[in-house]
């Protein structure tokens, strides 16, 4: 079917084959240049031949260019898991206060978020929630203005067990208040993940980003790597 598109191996035409029909492009082999019923010369035309091997030659490119992407995503992704479990596993426990460790801990998932400027470890005994650690002043201050109205998404991810993501403070309608105040301080996304300890939920990780929409999956990825 992809004879005339000698640039590219079989298994890649197959493949090419298969972006193809994704992007809903409906085709026959004669439309690469074999002979068609209704044309008078029983062929295409050169110039039509020509531009349409040009046209699926950009496809391909361009899949494959798709393609290359998502592998160096998911190999960055690997490698970034990878290079966090190590990070968390030279964390040692013994003889250390749990305030030290859970501030190793937060510094640890700060630099494995490059998006995010700031982080914190909210713990919640009996209704009081309060920042056991913190990596940058950022989310000491975005913490603080929860506490201050008694909701917001670091306690609520606690409370409710729920991953929690803000995108964009200026247009958040789940707790307008807190996120008219918190981007007026700076933060314009976060993300909470509920931290759980023996079946129950103790408090959240938090991340926050001078800048909306910057926390991706990935970062949701590592953050619950992290909690868990």
């Amino acid at each position: 079917m992809f004879e005339q598109l000698d640039f590219v191996s079989q298994p890649r035409r197959d493949v090419a084959r298969d972006i193809l029909i994704m992007l809903g492009i409906r085709f026959r082999s004669h439309h690469l240049g074999r002979r068609h019923p209704t044309a008078t010369t029983g062929v295409w035309p050169r110039k039509i031949r020509v531009a349409r091997v040009a046209s699926i030659r950009l496809l391909i490119e361009r899949g494959w260019l798709r393609v290359a992407i998502l592998a160096q995503r998911t190999e960055a992704t690997v490698q970034n898991l990878t290079e966090l479990h190590e990070a968390l596993a030279r964390v040692v426990l013994a003889d250390r206060e749990l305030s030290e460790v859970l501030t190793q801990i937060t510094g640890i998932s700060r630099r494995a978020m490059p998006s995010i400027e700031a982080a914190s470890i909210t713990l919640i005994r009996g209704d009081k929630p309060f920042t056991a650690a913190y990596d940058g002043q950022m989310a000491l201050d975005a913490d603080e203005l929860q506490y201050e109205r008694g909701y917001g998404p670091c306690m609520d991810a606690g409370r409710a067990a729920q991953i929690l993501l803000i995108d964009d403070m200026r247009s958040e309608q789940r707790w307008p208040d807190y996120a008219q105040h918190a981007a007026a301080h700076g933060v314009l996304s976060s993300l909470s993940v509920p931290l759980p300890f023996q079946g129950a939920t103790i408090g959240a990780l938090n991340a926050y980003a001078g800048r909306p929409q910057v926390i991706d999956d990935h970062d949701v990825e590592l953050a619950e790597e992290v909690a868990a």
